[in-house]
């Protein structure tokens, strides 16, 4: 009778394992890796220019600067083509300095501003550069 329980106990105790083993084992799945790309002509561009005015004087060369800068906006924006836009950034006036026997002078300034022209067409794009 101690054998009987013995060999009933080791059944149960494998039938367990296997059924246990079942549970853990692997689910079956499909892992699928991919890269795709597009490759779309342009039909806009935007282009970015940088506009700068030299002189000794800081207010003189800010003057310059926005006198030019000033006219070529106004023409600029008479001739833009549809859905395009002008954006005029923020004028920067910076010192130009030498070195001269271990001393830096100023020399003068310059004036700085940048002009974007945004979503131009791009058969435009030569006679605007």
């Amino acid at each position: 009778m101690k054998n009987l329980f013995a060999l009933g106990l080791t059944l149960s105790l494998l039938l367990a394992s296997a059924a246990s083993a079942s549970d853990w084992a692997p689910q079956p799945h499909l892992k699928v890796a991919g890269e795709a790309s597009i490759t779309l002509d342009a039909d806009r561009v935007d282009i970015h220019a940088s506009f700068t005015s030299d002189h000794k004087n800081s207010r003189l060369a800010l003057q310059e600067l926005e006198s030019r800068f000033g006219n070529l906006l106004r023409s600029l924006r008479r001739q833009l083509p549809e859905n395009a836009r002008l954006e005029a950034g923020q004028v920067r006036v910076h010192p130009r300095h030498k070195r001269s026997n271990d001393e830096w002078q100023i020399i003068g300034y310059t004036a700085t501003r940048d002009l974007i022209v945004l979503d131009l067409p791009v058969e435009k794009t030569g006679e605007w550069v």
